[in-house]
């Protein structure tokens, strides 16, 4: 069960860094940006990682609290997950 849950996170985490990649290339250009909900549901589900990475690589909503403190909560409750897992074997 552990590693169909990795994969499941490998995948969304990655669709969450290119997410926060585009919202922040879309800010430059003046265009139309990725809702600040859309990115928080990609972490919820599954993407905090990605958006954690995301944020430090991009320099994308780094001084916004909200991500900072969701995202993080997040990635403490993906992890929790994954040891929970972890221990069943």
């Amino acid at each position: 069960m552990l590693i169909y849950y990795s994969i499941i996170v490998l995948i969304m985490s990655m669709l969450t860094f290119i997410m926060y990649g585009a919202d922040k290339l879309f800010a430059r250009k003046n265009k139309r940006r990725i809702s600040e909900n859309s990115l928080f549901i990609m972490a919820l589900l599954f993407g905090a990682t990605g958006a954690i990475i995301g944020t430090l690589t991009f320099n994308h909503k780094s001084s916004n609290w909200r991500f900072r403190i969701f995202n993080g909560v997040f990635f403490i409750i993906h992890m929790m997950i994954a040891l929970y897992l972890f221990n069943q074997g």
